[in-house]
C-alpha cells in the first residue's frame, strides 16, 4: 500500500467539518482531541472557497481572476474537446508498460485523439519490449466492450500503433528519471516544429506505471476548463489504483500536493494530503508532480525538462514547479481521480533503480554538477556563487520564466529556498491561496521564447512586461556577438557535464523509430512515410532500422536523409532541408552593418578597374597589348 493511499486512508476517518458545497481540504495534522474549529492554525480541516482565488467575491476590491481558458471553435462546453492529447512516457525496464498503454487507449472516449511519445530504456535482449506486449495485449481486447464505449475497434494487427512515437535507449546508459523525460521534450518540441503537435492542443506526462479510469480523457478536459485558466496545469502525485470512486463514507477524496521536504542535495515533494467533494480543481502553491502533469501543449514547449542534469533523482520536479510557475503556469489538484498509479507492483519492481550507479566516482561527480546547476537555477545555497553567471543561467533556454519572479514564487509557495525551510512563515500553504496576478506577453500565450541553438541564451529582447526588462529593447550586435563567442563551450549552462547530455546518448545508442505516430497535416492525418519512420533527433550508431518494421527502403539513408535528422529546434535559421528554397538566404538576411561593408567593398572594386582603365599603367598595357598585334 503507498503512502498516498495510507494517509488518505487515515486522514477520511479523522473528524472534518460539515460539507461545504465546494469541498473541504485537510491542512495538516489534526490535535488530538481537540475540535478543529479550536486546533492551531494550520492544522485540521477548512472549507474550500474557490472565490478567495480571485481575491473575493464579485465586487471585491482589487479583485482579480487567472487569464481565462481558451476553447476551439469547433467545440462547446458540453462536448468533448476534440484536440488531440499527447501523452509522454518515460519507461525505464518497467514490465507494467505495456498495461499502462492498454489502459491508456482502451479507457479513452476518444482513442483516436491520443497520441504518445515513449522512450524505453531497457535491456533489449532480456527485458519486455512495450510496444510489442502492448499489441499482443490489445490483440486479445479486439471487439470486447468497454464501458459506454462500444466495441473496441481494430485496425491491423495492433491497434493504435500507428499513434505510438517510440524511441529506444540501451539501459546501461540511462541517466535517471530528469534525464529521460528531458528526451522526450525535446520529441515534443520536434513533433512542434514539424506542425504534429499544435500549442493549443493537450500535453499530459505520466509514469510508465499508470492506470487509467473510464473516460480519463473526458474528465482531465473537462477539468482543465473548470479551473477557468489557460495557464492551469492539473497535477498532484496519483492516488493508487484501488481508489477509483468515492471512499469509506461517501467521500470523494482526491490526494493533494502542497508541501515539500529538504534533502541533502535538493528539495523534493512531501507527502500527498487530501481533499474531499471538491467543486473544481483547486489552485496550490505550485507543488507540481512529474508522474501526473496535464495541460495546454504551451506550458510543455515553454517549459522544456532541462538536458543538462543527468542522474539526478531529487530535485527535478522542484526544478520545473519553480520554472512552470515563473513562466505564468498554475498548479492546480484535480478534484476527480481519473488517473491512478500501481504502487504495488511498481515497487516490486527490482529493476526501478539500477540507473543508479553510486558506487561509480565518475557517476557521482556528474550528479554533484547536475545539483549544482539546479541549485544554481533557484538561488540555493550550494550554486554558482558568480552572479553574472547566475543571471545568465536564470535567462537560458532552461531557466526560469519572464512573468513573475523567484521571490513571488517563495512568498506564494511558502518554501524557503536560501534557508532550507517550509513553511517559510510558519503557514500552512494547503488550504485557500490567492492567485499571484501577472501581464501575458504581448504576442500571447501561443508565443514560445526562442533560444540560440548552441549558446541557450535568448534571442528575442524581453517585452516590457518581463521581469527582466531593463528599459533597453533591443540586443546590441556586440551581445549577440558575445553570445556567439560563448556558445563554443556553451557558457556557463552545461556545468562541464556535455559529454553526458541527451544528443550524445541518443545518437550512439538509441535504436531507430519502428513504429511512428501519422502525421497530422491540416487536421487530415497521412500515413507516415519510410523517411518519418526515421526520427529527427538521431541517428543509431550500430545498424539500420529494422527492415521487418519499416517499409522497403526505409533502411537505407541518403545524405537528404542524413540531413533531415539533424536536430531542428523552433526559431532556428541556420540550419536548410532537402527542398528548401535559396531564397530564404541573401544579402537581405545580413546584419546591416555585414550589408553595407559588402557593398561599399563591390563598389570599391568597381571605381578602380574603372579608373584603372584610364591610367598610364593602364594605358601602357594597352598600347603594350596592340603594339604586339601589329
Amino acid at each position: 500500500m503507498s503512502a498516498t493511499h495510507v494517509q488518505m486512508t487515515i486522514l477520511h476517518k479523522q473528524q472534518s467539518p460539515d460539507d461545504s458545497p465546494n469541498g473541504v481540504v485537510f491542512l495538516g495534522k489534526q490535535e488530538v482531541d481537540v475540535p478543529v474549529s479550536t486546533s492551531a492554525v494550520g492544522t485540521g480541516w477548512t472549507e474550500y472557497v474557490p472565490e478567495l482565488e480571485c481575491g473575493g467575491p464579485k465586487g471585491t476590491p482589487g479583485r482579480q481572476c487567472p487569464h481565462s481558458s481558451r476553447r476551439k471553435k469547433d467545440t462547446d462546453e458540453s462536448s468533448l474537446d476534440t484536440s488531440l492529447i499527447h501523452v509522454s512516457i518515460a519507461s525505464y525496464r518497467d514490465p507494467q508498460c505495456p498495461d499502462t498503454l492498454l489502459s491508456l487507449f482502451y479507457n479513452s472516449v476518444n482513442p483516436k485523439s491520443v497520441r504518445v511519445k515513449l522512450l524505453l530504456q531497457n535491456d533489449h535482449n532480456n527485458d519486455v519490449d512495450c510496444v510489442e506486449e502492448y499489441c499482443q495485449l490489445a490483440t486479445k481486447m479486439k471487439g470486447k466492450r468497454r464501458g459506454n464505449v462500444g466495441r473496441i475497434a481494430h485496425h491491423g494487427d495492433c491497434p493504435h500503433s500507428d499513434q505510438i512515437h517510440v524511441r529506444r535507449m540501451n539501459a546501461d546508459v540511462a541517466a535517471g528519471p530528469m534525464h529521460a523525460r528531458s528526451i522526450i521534450s525535446e520529441m515534443v518540441a520536434t513533433s512542434h516544429a514539424d506542425g504534429e503537435i499544435d500549442t493549443q492542443d493537450f500535453c499530459l506526462s505520466v509514469d510508465s506505471h499508470t492506470e487509467f479510469g473510464h473516460d480519463w480523457d473526458k474528465d482531465m478536459v473537462e477539468m482543465f476548463y473548470e479551473a477557468e485558466n489557460e495557464y492551469a496545469i492539473l497535477s498532484t502525485r496519483p492516488a493508487d489504483l484501488n481508489q477509483f470512486g468515492t471512499t469509506e463514507g461517501g467521500y470523494r477524496q482526491v490526494p493533494h500536493l502542497c508541501s515539500v521536504t529538504f534533502t541533502t542535495s535538493n528539495v523534493r515533494m512531501g507527502e500527498s494530503g487530501v481533499a474531499r467533494n471538491l467543486s473544481k480543481p483547486k489552485l496550490t502553491n505550485g507543488v507540481w508532480s512529474s508522474a501526473m502533469s496535464f495541460s495546454k501543449c504551451h506550458a510543455e514547449l515553454k517549459v522544456p525538462v532541462d538536458p543538462h542534469a543527468p542522474n539526478v533523482f531529487d530535485g527535478d520536479e522542484f526544478n520545473r514547479a519553480v520554472r512552470f510557475w515563473t513562466y505564468g503556469y498554475d498548479i492546480y489538484t484535480p478534484n476527480r481521480i481519473a488517473i491512478t498509479h500501481d504502487y504495488q507492483r511498481s515497487r516490486e519492481n527490482s529493476m526501478a533503480l539500477k540507473w543508479k550507479r553510486s558506487d561509480d566516482a565518475s557517476w557521482n561527480s556528474i550528479l554533484k554538477e547536475s545539483h549544482v546547476r539546479l541549485k544554481t537555477l533557484a538561488g540555493m545555497p550550494g550554486g554558482e556563487k558568480d552572479e553574472s553567471k547566475v543571471l545568465r543561467l536564470q535567462k537560458s533556454k532552461f531557466g526560469l520564466g519572464d512573468r513573475r519572479s523567484l521571490e513571488q514564487f517563495i512568498a506564494f509557495s511558502g518554501i524557503g529556498i536560501a534557508t532550507s525551510e517550509f513553511p517559510l512563515d510558519g503557514k500552512s500553504r494547503c488550504g485557500n491561496l490567492q492567485w499571484v496576478s501577472f501581464p501575458e506577453h504581448v504576442k500571447g500565450v501561443d508565443y514560445i521564447p526562442q533560444f540560440d541553438d548552441k549558446s541557450e541564451d535568448p534571442i528575442d529582447a524581453p517585452d516590457k512586461s518581463s521581469v527582466w526588462y531593463d528599459g533597453d529593447s533591443t540586443i546590441s550586435q556586440e551581445d549577440a556577438e558575445d553570445a556567439g563567442t560563448a556558445a563554443e563551450d556553451n557558457g556557463p549552462h552545461a556545468l562541464q557535464i556535455d559529454d553526458y547530455t541527451q544528443v550524445d546518448v541518443i545518437e550512439h545508442h538509441a535504436r531507430p523509430v519502428h513504429i511512428e505516430e501519422r502525421k497530422v497535416n491540416g487536421g487530415k492525418e497521412r500515413e507516415a512515410t519510410p523517411k518519418d519512420m526515421i526520427h529527427n533527433h538521431g541517428r543509431a550508431k550500430h545498424g539500420a532500422v529494422d527492415s521487418a518494421a519499416v517499409p522497403s527502403g526505409a533502411g537505407s539513408r541518403t545524405k537528404d536523409d542524413r540531413l533531415s535528422e539533424k536536430h531542428f529546434r523552433p526559431g532556428a535559421t541556420h540550419l536548410r532541408y532537402p527542398g528548401s528554397k535559396a531564397s530564404h538566404a541573401g544579402l537581405h538576411k545580413l546584419p546591416p552593418l555585414v550589408q553595407v561593408s559588402v557593398v561599399v567593398l563591390v563598389l570599391g572594386l568597381a571605381l578602380s578597374i574603372f579608373i584603372q582603365k584610364g591610367t598610364g599603367v593602364g594605358r601602357k598595357k594597352y598600347l603594350a597589348r596592340k603594339k604586339r598585334a601589329l
